[in-house]
């Protein structure tokens, strides 16, 4: 059995009991936009995970929270389901698969793609007697030019834009929301 939909089924159950109770209506944008919904579909339960900020006042105030027999636990709940849709909605899908698979090696690798990149950049520079050089001056634009730090962390800042943006898009199109009105 797969764990998303379990999670999903666990989801639409607690939604389902919450708005049938309507306790905590007042206390955070969960509930007032859980309220319009009468059964709860995986896009419908990231949407309202995404609106959850963990903040626990609907489990203290909650009469169903562990330990009675409903477990009914929000914040957790919302909680793993936001983290499935960051995965869920991450562009690009491979590398979100490749570095959660492989978390560690992909850092590392990306780590090291870094440090030779401003390596190769020093020494295309001219620059290369700068890294076994003292520099009592602390200028550290001997050591790494200004124009690559710029340059690698701009296309860098950039690709994130980008896949922020993009995961922002998908979101939405799940969402059923057009961006037109």
């Amino acid at each position: 059995s797969d764990p998303n939909l379990q999670l999903m089924a666990e989801g639409a159950r607690q939604m389902g009991i919450c708005n049938s109770c309507r306790y905590c209506e007042g206390y955070c944008a969960v509930f007032p936009a859980m309220e319009r919904r009468l059964a709860f579909h995986a896009t419908d339960l990231n949407y309202l995970a995404n609106l959850c900020h963990n903040c626990g006042e609907c489990y203290y105030a909650c009469q169903y929270s562990p330990p009675h027999e409903f477990a009914i636990n929000v914040p957790q709940l919302l909680g793993a389901i936001r983290a499935q849709s960051y995965k869920q909605y991450t562009w690009p899908a491979s590398l979100a698969k490749l570095f959660d698979r492989n978390g560690l090696f992909v850092a590392v690798a990306l780590s090291l793609g870094i440090a030779g990149i401003f390596l190769l950049a020093t020494l295309v520079s001219g620059n290369g007697a700068a890294l076994t050089e003292a520099h009592p001056n602390g200028d550290f634009y001997t050591v790494i030019p200004h124009g690559a730090m710029a340059g690698l962390f701009g296309a860098v800042s950039l690709f994130v834009l980008a896949a922020l943006i993009a995961g922002f898009m998908n979101f939405w199109r799940d969402a059923g929301e057009n961006l037109a009105e």
